[in-house]
């Protein structure tokens, strides 16, 4: 069962302030609830409570999700995109840490002990030369375009990457499932 407290009232009247059909949601998360196991209920519940100030473009997407499919699977994809677990998007990830020029530590450990041996005191890493030694061997990090700046990973634009697919992927669904409903009743568009 859905239970929603205070914050939770909060949260919903925010979503309308963002364009989400919070009846649609509400409508979706019911008609599916009862297909949640007990701990999936709970994530949820935990999740329509705690307070938006924290990533809130990050929140809402993640209703406007559940408001076009409240499915337990489409659950578990946004809680394994939550909990940063990418195993179902390897190829995704893959091509996202080459695009930005991620990688852990000891990798990029590894690449600057090759530029040193190759170039010298002429590395391209110069300006990150103490920040590569410092990191940790098995964190993600990431270097900015100009060379000059390495960052701990936290992945948030990965997983609102991953937000925007699932997000079209149950818009289009939606739309596919509305057309067979009408094509079933007879109904044209």
């Amino acid at each position: 069962m859905i239970k929603i407290n205070e914050q939770g009232k909060q949260n919903l009247d925010l979503l309308k302030q963002w364009n989400i059909n919070v009846d649609a949601l509400m409508n979706q998360l019911n008609k599916n609830i009862t297909q949640y196991t007990e701990d999936n209920i709970n994530k949820l519940n935990n999740f329509i409570n705690l307070d938006f100030e924290d990533n809130k473009s990050f929140k809402v997407q993640t209703f406007e999700i559940l408001s076009y499919d409240a499915s337990e699977k489409t659950f578990e994809k946004l809680t394994n995109i939550w909990n940063k677990n990418f195993d179902d998007y390897k190829n995704q990830k893959d091509e996202y840490m080459s695009d930005y020029s991620i990688m852990l530590g000891f990798q990029f450990k590894d690449e600057l002990d090759r530029d040193l041996k190759q170039n010298g005191i002429e590395t391209k890493y110069s300006y990150v030369f103490n920040a590569i030694l410092n990191c940790d061997d098995d964190t993600y990090y990431n270097l900015n375009d100009a060379v000059n700046e390495l960052n701990k990973e936290d992945w948030f634009d990965f997983q609102m990457e991953l937000l925007d697919n699932l997000l079209n992927e149950v818009k289009e669904n939606s739309k596919e499932q509305k057309l067979e409903n009408n094509n079933a009743q007879g109904i044209k568009m």
